[in-house]
């Protein structure tokens, strides 16, 4: 396995939304680049969690 494969690339968004004409809440979204995979997320806890299990992953094939 080459460095390349080791290599994850995430990019994360984050922005306020009004919650229920409330206080504005932080939402958020993560994007997998190589696996072209994204979730939305309330919290960073479930961000890091999404993180960690694409890193567990095997790297996608040449093909996808």
């Amino acid at each position: 396995m080459d460095a390349a494969d080791e290599t994850s690339v995430f990019i994360v968004r984050m922005w306020f939304e009004p919650v229920n004409g409330g206080e504005p809440a932080w939402r958020g979204s993560v994007d997998d680049v190589r696996r072209k995979r994204r979730l939305y997320f309330t919290n960073l806890g479930t961000m890091c969690e999404f993180m960690v299990e694409q890193r567990r992953l095997p790297p996608p094939s040449p093909e996808s």
